[in-house]
């Protein structure tokens, strides 16, 4: 069955509409009917993604933005994204090295930028306190 990109549109549309409202339940319900329609839409799966992390689903949140990355991995958002996601599940390291890409991929990105700096103030701080970071 193909899918018209109007169709498509529409229920991105729906779906970062609901994401922004903060109705993530929905959101993630309009963004899976969006995948099954165009399942190689890479922002499909960023916005699941975005709408999982927001609901605290880590898990899930990794396996899209994953899926997002591998559709598409030379896009900075994704890499910075997956940083944020793996920040929120304490991997400090591995999110470090996600906004590095994301900085290299994209020099000016003030996101990342911005991410990149904070984690590593969070990690020198850390680091004085003789935390394991």
């Amino acid at each position: 069955m193909k899918v018209s990109r109007k169709n498509a549109a529409q229920k991105k549309a729906s779906a970062d509409a609901l994401l922004d409202e903060g109705r993530l339940d929905e959101a993630i319900v309009e963004y899976k009917a969006l995948i099954t329609m165009t399942p190689e839409d890479a922002c499909a799966h960023f916005g699941l993604s975005d709408a999982y992390h927001l609901r605290g689903d880590l898990d899930a949140a990794l396996l899209e933005i994953g899926e997002a990355m591998r559709l598409k991995p030379d896009w900075p958002f994704y890499h910075n994204k997956m940083g944020k996601i793996l920040e929120s599940a304490c991997d400090l390291e591995a999110a470090l090295g996600q906004f590095e890409l994301a900085v290299s991929l994209k020099p000016d990105y003030e996101d990342a930028l911005a991410n990149l700096r904070r984690l590593r103030r969070k990690r020198r701080a850390a680091r004085r306190k003789g935390d394991n970071v």
